[in-house]
């Protein structure tokens, strides 16, 4: 879910997402993703708080984490949510950026 600067709800999707094997997964056409995406969720600038909940897994002990991102450019910034990366410290992360590449560090 994510609520926008107002307080106002600006996505409350349920979505599944399938497990990656490792980062160099080719697509062999399972229909199966691990990523979700939606457009036009900013309504503006300014802060908003996403919460991830996880239904029947934890990662590292966490089903759920809630964070205050900014979104300065709602034009062009995005929201990513890793999960269990071993790129970030948290086991539900949450990262704001311009393009896919900001989010491969």
């Amino acid at each position: 879910m994510i609520r926008g600067p107002g307080g106002d709800t600006v996505l409350d999707e349920t979505f599944d997402i399938a497990p990656s094997d490792s980062e160099d997964d080719e697509d062999d056409g399972d229909d199966e993703q691990s990523t979700a995406v939606y457009d036009d969720v900013w309504d503006g600038s300014g802060a908003y708080e996403a919460t991830v909940e996880l239904d029947d897994t934890e990662i590292d002990g966490e089903s759920e984490a809630t964070a205050t991102v900014t979104i300065d450019d709602p034009d062009e910034e995005m929201l990513a949510v890793p999960l269990g990366s071993e790129e970030v410290d948290e086991p539900i992360a949450f990262r704001v950026g311009e393009s896919l590449s900001d989010f491969a560090q």
